[in-house]
């Protein structure tokens, strides 16, 4: 029998990608959670965000190392993971981007609903957020239009995560602050982020 994780990865999510809102995602939650066992002291899945967020974001030329992506496949396959749904829910999110990208079409209402999830569970577990959530969340806002939330967001993440460079990016975006140009342009010109938006 197929575990209640692979049919969401794999056939509803398709479906509910186009047709349900935020109170799927609800309880969609609240059934992940009541299948995961919760523990505030284990850090495995929040250290694989910041995995993610190392090898795929903050560096200049970004490419996740084969052991990353076992480390994800292998706890995502492992409901017996400690604060599973966790993992779960950002798959969710990462496959729902991915089918975006195939065809075109996004729901920024459904990235908004699944990263503010993801970002109150972390709080909930941890009394913290990583960094990876922090992005996906505001770049969810911007999609949506939540251009005040999304500033918000960014204002709070940017003085928990100052070194972060697609932070420092967007907020250099948002604002147009010189000082902070001047940081990325003599700090950080070779990333991949600074080069999509030219900033020189």
């Amino acid at each position: 029998m197929k575990s209640l994780l692979t049919l969401l990865l794999f056939f509803i999510i398709p479906v509910i990608g186009f047709s349900q809102g935020p109170d799927y995602i609800a309880e969609l939650t609240k059934t992940l959670k009541s299948e995961s066992i919760i523990d505030s002291t284990d850090k495995q899945i929040y250290s694989l965000m910041d995995d993610f967020f190392n090898e795929n974001l903050q560096t200049n030329n970004p490419t996740l190392s084969e052991n990353t992506i076992k480390k994800f496949q292998s706890s995502l396959m492992n409901e017996k993971s400690k604060n599973h749904h966790l993992l779960g829910l950002f798959a969710i999110y990462q496959k729902h981007i991915s089918e975006s990208i195939e065809t075109g079409k996004t729901i920024p209402n459904l990235q908004v609903k699944l990263m503010e999830t993801l970002a109150n569970e972390y709080k909930a577990i941890y009394n913290s957020v990583p960094v990876l959530i922090y992005i996906y969340l505001i770049e969810a806002y911007n999609a949506s239009k939540q251009i005040d939330q999304a500033a918000l967001v960014l204002e709070e993440s940017r003085q928990l995560y100052p070194d972060a460079i697609p932070l420092k990016v967007y907020q250099y975006m948002s604002t147009k602050d010189e000082n902070l140009k001047e940081d990325i342009v003599q700090n950080h010109a070779d990333h991949w982020l600074v080069k999509r938006f030219n900033i020189n």
